[in-house]
């Protein structure tokens, strides 16, 4: 299970950073969409666009080189080496 952070530790940004920072961004994206269930529900919770959340996530499984989600048109759920 992934530990949930409160809504003030969360991180607000609303533009794709760079650097360090970016997999800091990338990564609680990726946890918020594993614990929603969902992009749409991640972006809502996160306060970020659809296409940012599923942005970041794309970002974070190219850098890793492999895929972190299994996607449908009504979930997202974590693959093998997503739950690692």
């Amino acid at each position: 299970m992934v530990a949930a952070l409160p809504p003030c530790a969360r991180l607000q940004v609303t533009y794709l950073p760079e650097g360090p920072i970016a997999n800091l961004v990338e990564m609680e994206t990726f946890t918020t969409g594993v614990e929603q269930g969902g992009i749409t529900v991640a972006a809502r919770r996160s306060g970020l666009s659809k296409s940012a959340v599923s942005k970041h996530i794309a970002n974070l499984e190219d850098e890793l080189g492999a895929r972190l989600l299994s996607r449908s048109t009504r979930r997202v759920s974590p693959t093998e080496i997503g739950l690692a």
